[in-house]
């Protein structure tokens, strides 16, 4: 296992350009994974107290109140639409440009030389 770590420490520390793809791969996984969290959360699980009695509230579902219900249906939701579109494309682009240069390799090799090697 520590051989591996190794390994792959000396990889990446041979190619920075896929070394900066990874992380700003992770980047950008982790900011939307908070980013979907963080709406998810207000959307669902957080309470609506601009009720004038918020105690007589209902709940519909867990964590669903009727005011955020209706605020559901009425889209009253704030969500960014060009973040929803260009984090996708980040995600792609990234993992287009991470992979391009292990196929190149891998499409280079012959496999009969790289199965004598083993």
């Amino acid at each position: 296992m520590i051989h591996d770590i190794r390994y792959a420490i000396r990889g990446l520390a041979k190619r920075p350009l896929l070394l900066a793809a990874a992380i700003a791969s992770i980047a950008i996984g982790a900011g939307l994974n908070l980013g979907v969290y963080s709406v998810l959360r207000r959307v669902m699980f957080d309470a609506v107290v601009t009720a004038a009695a918020p105690e007589r509230l209902v709940r519909i579902g867990p964590g669903v109140s009727l005011p955020n219900y209706r605020d559901l249906q009425a889209a009253d939701v704030p969500i960014d639409p060009v973040a929803f579109a260009v984090a996708p494309l980040l995600l792609l682009v990234t993992g287009l440009v991470s992979s391009m240069r292990p196929a190149r390799r891998a499409a280079a090799a012959e496999p009969i030389v790289a199965l004598r090697s083993e």
